[in-house]
């Protein structure tokens, strides 16, 4: 039975899931000293999915009674179901992790941090524009406050436009695009979830979109090559992958069963502003005040918003 206070053991875990999260966007440049965008984003998820796999066989073997609340795992897929997957996996697991780390690759950690804090507001976004979901008041100055954070964080002034758009403004744009496929997953989910379990439809989709990143990653660059490891991309590559990604993933479903999502999303505020500390810790990233200040109203915004949704 959900609790309404989280056991302390759980708030353990999932503070560790995400300072795991927030040291995702530096990793990320360690993994691009040695392999380029498309091939680091293929090495995450690919390594994401075998681990994901290793663990479910693991508990199918040992029969380990992992459930949800109200799960249902016997729905045959049907060809719309299909489709959707297929989208799902595609916009999260290959659109969304390509841009992220091509936008990345111009910019810094501690922008991308900041960045993706904005996601919930990209859920809501989309949530209003497919799912016709009522926006409140609240929710729009929480649009507002996030985008003058960006605007700020980013040096987004017309007199810097009119000089032509730099490596650094660009990056965080395609990061800010990015945002569209991560919020997607809860958008095109909604249907799914009626009829499957989450970890069946997050598996399907990760595997979907694996195998798109996998055909992209042949046509465009070739695998990468054996030579290229090194000690910290292997690293990187572990920590984003099979622990940051698989098992992260598994034990944030676990505790969904202790306590409602409200209590869980809370936590998910340590990752901007630890992803921001281990940028400046382990890249030297440093943000000028007024980056600060559009970091804030960007923190800002998503707590407002926040406050204001009511637990699934």
């Amino acid at each position: 039975m959900t609790q309404t206070t989280l056991p302390l053991k759980t708030l353990l875990g999932l503070i560790t899931c995400n300072l795991v999260w927030s040291l995702h966007p530096t990793l990320t440049k360690f993994v691009l000293e040695d392999f380029n965008s498309a091939h680091t984003a293929w090495l995450r998820y690919t390594s994401a999915l075998i681990a994901f796999i290793a663990v479910s066989i693991g508990l199918k073997l040992c029969k380990h009674p992992f459930s949800l609340k109200n799960p249902v795992q016997s729905n045959a897929l049907r060809l719309s179901d299909w489709g959707l997957l297929s989208l799902l996996g595609f916009l999260t697991f290959c659109y969304s992790p390509l841009l992220q780390i091509i936008g990345l690759s111009s910019s810094h950690a501690t922008d991308n941090s900041l960045i993706i804090a904005m996601e919930p507001l990209a859920t809501v976004f989309l949530a209003w524009i497919f799912l016709r979901e009522r926006l409140h008041a609240q929710h729009w100055v929480s649009f507002v406050l996030a985008l003058a954070g960006f605007t700020l964080l980013t040096g987004l002034t017309p007199a810097r436009l009119s000089q032509g758009i730099d490596g650094h403004l660009l990056g965080n744009l395609i990061m800010l695009a990015s945002l569209i496929g991560e919020a997607s997953y809860s958008i095109l989910s909604r249907k799914l979830l009626i009829r499957f379990h989450p970890l069946k439809i997050f598996g399907i989709s990760l595997a979907l979109g694996v195998a798109f990143l996998t055909v992209l990653v042949f046509v465009t660059n070739g695998f990468p090559s054996l030579e290229e490891f090194h000690l910290k991309s292997c690293i990187g590559i572990l920590v984003m992958g099979p622990i940051g990604t698989a098992l992260a993933y598994f034990y944030w479903m676990t505790a969904l069963t202790e306590a409602p999502v409200a209590s869980l999303a809370i936590t998910l505020f340590i990752q901007p502003v630890m992803g921001t500390i281990f940028g400046h810790l382990f890249l030297g990233d440093h943000l000028t005040w007024i980056q600060g200040l559009g970091g804030g109203l960007i923190l800002l915004g998503v707590i407002a918003q926040s406050k204001r949704r009511s637990p699934l």
